[in-house]
């Protein structure tokens, strides 16, 4: 009875441990500083799901929730916002942004969407549309 319980408590405890599951994207033609970032980590912990990416972490200081939108065999797809982000003309809007990650070819497409961002690209204009290609592992 004596080794039950412990046995018993390390079970409980290693239980959540055992079903969390994290998924390291990479998206290699994207620039450290970009709005997409080159590195973006989902993080599965039970029924939670967080990301993390150098954005992130620069603006919250560490991972945030994110919703799951499908999740089958074949896709995972992912939504998360980041809000008030400081630009250099000031704050963002809010950033929408998704990951759809295809499973069997281990490929990942990020999207953000950022109405009225306020920084201009070479063109003078302001994109709201952000996309890039890249791969997650399992790790």
């Amino acid at each position: 009875m004596k080794l039950l319980i412990p046995m018993l408590l390390a079970a409980a405890l290693a239980a959540p441990l055992a079903s969390a599951q994290t998924f390291d994207c990479s998206f290699p033609r994207q620039g450290a500083n970009e709005w997409i970032r080159s590195r973006i980590v989902v993080t599965f912990t039970g029924d939670q799901v967080t990301v993390f990416d150098s954005l992130i972490n620069q603006e919250k200081g560490g991972p945030i929730p994110a919703t799951v939108q499908k999740n089958t065999d074949t896709r995972l797809t992912l939504r998360w916002k980041l809000k008030g982000v400081k630009t250099s003309l000031g704050y963002g809007p809010s950033l929408n942004y998704s990951l759809s990650y295809f499973k069997q070819r281990n490929k990942a497409t990020a999207n953000l969407n950022a109405p009225g961002i306020d920084i201009l690209n070479a063109f003078g204009e302001s994109p709201e549309y952000y996309s890039a290609q890249g791969t997650c592992q399992r790790r």
